[in-house]
């Protein structure tokens, strides 16, 4: 075996190390990280309700389902769960439960008896402002009291987050024996959050490193290749695609375009048309001198 052959064993050798040290330190790194950012994102049920509720009354649930920034609705799914004299022998309802509610997909929920489980639907109005994406806050109150055969019916609300790409936290506003208001406040989760983050430092990251190939190209005199001209235009329509790919996929105009996405977009369009100017003329330059040298011979 030749020094040659030797010399390139060690740098594949060297090149193989290097790419599963960095994979070992990117595999902890996202354990380490994205472990405790998993955990924040699940929060327990919360459950509210008036002092001095016994054991016969409802239990109602409410399971947020997701969290609509462009409708500035939240989605969720109602059901109740009977307890004590209002539940019969196989745990369903013993009788009709007329719930109102404040939302305007439908303010009288009706739960007929002997159903288990019996779901509603509901679409909760919320205030907020999206172009603070991806910090974005929403803002609403639930409120709910039960009804069975004219009179009030006790309740407990248990507010359910079953969204993985929302974190929403329920805190209690007001509680009577029959009725419970809580108020939701919607974030996005800390995984989407991260990953939101993590993209948008890509998009500097690549951007930067247009800045610097250009300035160095700028400042040692160097001709440009054709190659780097192609690079540059490339990754001129590619930052729209990763913009594009943000988890929620925000509507153009939030903060984060104006500090960071316009910005890169700027940069990378100047580059490119900085370097393909400096091509042209090099070509142009390359030609006349070719000339030149053929026309003294």
């Amino acid at each position: 075996m030749t020094h040659v052959e030797v010399g390139r064993r060690k740098r594949v050798l060297f090149t193989v190390g290097i790419l599963a040290a960095t994979a070992g330190l990117a595999a902890a790194g996202t354990t380490l990280v994205l472990g405790p950012v998993r955990e924040a994102t699940s929060a327990p049920p919360e459950s509210f309700s008036a002092a001095g509720v016994d054991g016969d009354h409802i239990e109602v649930v409410v399971d947020v389902l997701d969290v609509s920034p462009v409708s500035s609705t939240l989605d969720a799914q109602v059901w109740v769960i009977p307890h004590g004299k209002y539940a019969a022998t196989d745990e369903s309802l013993a009788r009709e439960i007329d719930l109102q509610t404040n939302t305007s997909s439908a303010q009288v929920l009706t739960f007929a008896p002997g159903l288990l489980y019996e779901t509603k639907n509901q679409t909760i109005a919320l205030e907020g402002d999206a172009t603070k994406y991806p910090f974005d806050a929403y803002e609403s109150t639930f409120s709910a009291s039960a009804v069975a055969e004219g009179s009030d019916v006790p309740i407990v609300m248990t507010v359910r987050d079953m969204s993985h790409s929302w974190s929403t936290v329920a805190v209690l506003q007001s509680a009577a024996t029959s009725a419970v208001t809580v108020e939701f406040t919607a974030t996005r989760s800390p995984a989407v959050i991260a990953f939101a983050l993590f993209q948008l430092l890509i998009i500097i990251a690549l951007a930067a490193i247009v800045a610097i190939v250009t300035l160095l190209h700028v400042t040692s005199h160097l001709a440009p290749e054709f190659g780097l001209l192609g690079w540059f235009a490339a990754l001129m329509f590619a930052l729209p695609a990763i913009r594009n790919t943000l988890p929620g996929t925000p509507s153009v105009g939030v903060d984060a375009d104006f500090y960071v996405y316009f910005w890169a977009l700027f940069i990378v369009a100047g580059c490119t048309i900085i370097t393909a100017v400096r091509w042209t003329s090099s070509k142009f330059a390359a030609e006349r001198t070719a000339e030149n040298a053929q026309a003294k011979t």
